[in-house]
């Protein structure tokens, strides 16, 4: 599949945007998370055929972030399920009381895994986090409540020592395994907690 990207990429998105419309009906909410779906589906490809996260991607899913909360302050119950789209607040009070805790909740995501990454790289004396796998998991965190966050981070940690596996399983006898793409585990991950969390 990695011939045809493309391909690969219509699938996944398919398969991610489906799962969030079934589980949030067609709500704004379910909307933005399918049109988020894209935008990861097309990371989670990069990464897995260039190793490479492209920063123009994030800035999408940044900016659509910004979107949906600027929706929820303006249309209340357009935004998310955070405190700040009561009718009887103003504007700025919906707003920050939507994006503030989203921002928080990826804050306390990325960082510990930062200074872990940084840790990792000194002891193993090579990159163990990439820069952009950081950046994803900093975005996803943002759409999400802080306890899917966290089964998304167990998930996408599970999802990458299979990964590792499959890759140190298939690679030449020999031959140096020179890095292994997180981003598919990572968007599989929150997309699991996210249909986890309806059980």
């Amino acid at each position: 599949m990695k011939k045809h990207p493309g391909i690969l990429t219509a699938l996944l998105s398919i398969v991610l945007a489906a799962a969030a419309l079934v589980l949030h009906g067609m709500s704004f909410y379910g909307s933005v998370l399918a049109v988020l779906a894209c935008i990861v589906s097309c990371a989670a490809v990069s990464d897995l055929i260039s190793l490479r996260i492209p920063d123009r991607l994030i800035l999408a899913g940044l900016l659509l972030f910004l979107v949906w909360s600027l929706a929820g302050a303006v249309f209340p119950g357009a935004g998310s399920a955070a405190s700040g789209n009561d009718p009887r607040h103003g504007f700025f009070h919906r707003f920050f009381g939507a994006f503030l805790p989203a921002v928080l909740s990826g804050v306390l995501c990325t960082v510990p895994l930062l200074f872990l990454s940084l840790f990792a790289d000194r002891v193993f004396h090579k990159t163990t986090l990439g820069g952009g796998d950081l950046k994803l998991i900093f975005l996803l965190c943002l759409y999400f409540p802080l306890e899917t966050d966290l089964y998304g981070l167990l998930c996408s940690c599970g999802y990458g020592i299979i990964t590792g596996a499959l890759l140190l399983s298939g690679r030449r006898r020999g031959s140096a395994l020179h890095g292994f793409p997180l981003g598919p585990a990572i968007v599989l991950g929150w997309w699991t907690a996210m249909m986890l969390s309806y059980l």
